[in-house]
């Protein structure tokens, strides 16, 4: 039988998605949509942070070839580094719906992102 322990006690997200897991740092990201939170869960040393977004964010990729990550923010697609926080839009794919959010997002194996949007009447 495996031991299941709890690391990361006391997160509440309001609506948790957007999983991704890092192979270079060892670590779990997630998002919390609603709560305009990116979360990281280091798990080599058990460490978790946490970081405030200016707006909801629906998922993080990993970068191959560069540092930082690329993000769903609900505004467009961003270069989001986290040490210390710095966000550069990319690209706004849909800029005539602004009730809609990034939602979900994967990385295929030729770097391609391929998201999703929803209309959201948060």
């Amino acid at each position: 039988m495996s031991e299941v322990r709890v690391i990361a006690r006391g997160v509440r997200d309001m609506l948790g998605e957007g999983l991704l897991w890092s192979d270079r740092e060892d670590a779990l990201y997630w998002t919390d949509i609603i709560g305009r939170k990116l979360h990281r869960l280091a798990l080599g040393v058990e460490a978790f942070t946490s970081w405030t977004l200016p707006e909801m964010i629906g998922w993080v990729v990993e970068r191959e070839d560069a540092p930082g990550l690329i993000a769903g923010f609900q505004s467009g697609i961003v270069e989001l580094h986290l040490d210390p926080l710095r966000i550069l839009p990319v690209v706004s794919p849909e800029p005539e719906l602004p009730g809609n959010r990034r939602n979900d997002a994967k990385a295929d194996r030729f770097g391609r992102i391929w998201a999703e949007t929803l209309g959201d009447a948060v």
